[in-house]
């Protein structure tokens, strides 16, 4: 029998193709969205290519390949000094999500190192209305660090010519560590 998760350890955190882990996928009805889905609670984990990091003023950062975290932060104001995550999880009973609530350091030391090594390059996908820094984890390694100041938008840009699509995420302003 299931149980609920004892630990952060034990919260799932799976991995998802990068439409279904930037709330990208087509709606019921396979119409495309055309506004980001600001009610998407989901998350995960998922490596995506040709990312393009875009902050308010314009300026772009392409990542070519990057291991995306997508998390939510807690919509309540938190008096901890560092990002706190909001994650529902599937109640093992069948009944309501439970919602685990933990700090961001404390989640990505229980879950960095069980996640692919590579790319070089690790983006949160993650709001960060308050603009807190994010500290470099041991867990990282070598790897660089991307983070968001403000809200995170995720978008899909249809190319009409053969170049297919690129994902973006846009916020306030980039940083990288």
């Amino acid at each position: 029998m299931a149980r609920a998760p004892q630990s952060l350890a034990e919260v799932p955190f799976l991995r998802h193709d990068a439409m279904a882990l930037l709330a990208l996928c087509p709606d019921a009805e396979g119409r495309r969205r055309d506004e980001p889905d600001d009610d998407f609670a989901g998350y995960g984990y998922g490596i995506v290519h040709d990312l393009v990091l875009e902050s308010a003023d314009g300026s772009q950062r392409v990542v070519p390949s990057a291991l995306v975290l997508a998390l939510h932060c807690t919509d309540e104001p938190s008096t901890l000094e560092e990002i706190e995550l909001e994650l529902d999880v599937v109640d093992p009973e069948g009944g309501e999500a439970l919602t685990v609530l933990a700090p961001l350091g404390a989640f990505l030391r229980a879950h960095l190192p069980r996640l692919p090594d590579q790319p070089d390059d690790v983006v949160l996908a993650l709001c960060n209305p308050r603009a807190l820094d994010v500290p470099r984890l041991a867990a990282l390694g070598q790897r660089r660090l991307h983070f968001a100041h403000g809200d995170v938008l995720s978008w899909l840009v249809l190319h009409d010519d053969d170049d297919g699509m690129e994902f973006r995420l846009q916020a306030e302003t980039w940083h990288q560590r």
